[in-house]
């Protein structure tokens, strides 16, 4: 009985030690991070990658409206109206 009363202490000592330990360090790690995200040079290289895939979106949408125009034109159909092209929600497919 004693053996298990001390083993039952030791563990509840350790977990709570443990998890105070951990939080102060999952802390740490999150102060890092907003540091970091929140940098000049992280918020540039943030802009510069959301322009460069915005440009590469629009290139895609371009190929895409060039495929649906030839393939409307190899197999004679006139080209899809712009309501066909809508989401359900009234916005342009992307």
């Amino acid at each position: 009985m004693l053996v298990t009363t001390r083993f039952l202490f030791g563990a509840a000592a350790g977990y709570v030690l443990g998890t105070r330990a951990g939080r102060e360090r999952y802390q740490e790690i999150a102060d890092v991070a907003r540091r970091v995200q929140g940098s000049d040079y992280v918020q540039q290289v943030r802009g510069e990658l959301q322009q460069l895939c915005g440009n590469v979106g629009n290139v895609g949408n371009a190929v895409g409206e060039q495929m649906t125009a030839v393939t409307c034109k190899l197999s004679g159909r006139s080209q899809p109206s712009a309501s066909s092209q809508m989401h359900t929600s009234g916005e342009p497919w992307p």
